[in-house]
């Protein structure tokens, strides 16, 4: 089964890390599968460093709203 799991985030990479993060652990997911979408390029650092040990997939969709982020989302895949 081909899926993904998309994950809209701004300004919680530390509650990504201990809630989300967490979870999905558990489940076993491979993490090659989580695509994680920031609204701002300046917070990529950030969930960088505190996402290192996971290979997620980090995209910015330098958007100012959530709503303009969740529209980027659908359009990002196919």
């Amino acid at each position: 089964m081909n899926f993904r799991i998309a994950i809209p985030s701004s300004g919680r990479s530390e509650l990504l890390l201990n809630k989300t993060i967490k979870y999905l652990k558990m489940t076993n997911i491979d993490f090659k599968n989580v695509d994680i979408f920031l609204s701002k390029a300046d917070e990529l650092n950030d969930y960088t460093d505190k996402l290192k040990e996971y290979p997620v997939n980090i995209i910015v969709a330098n958007n100012d709203s959530i709503n303009a982020q969740r529209n980027f989302m659908v359009r990002y895949y196919d």
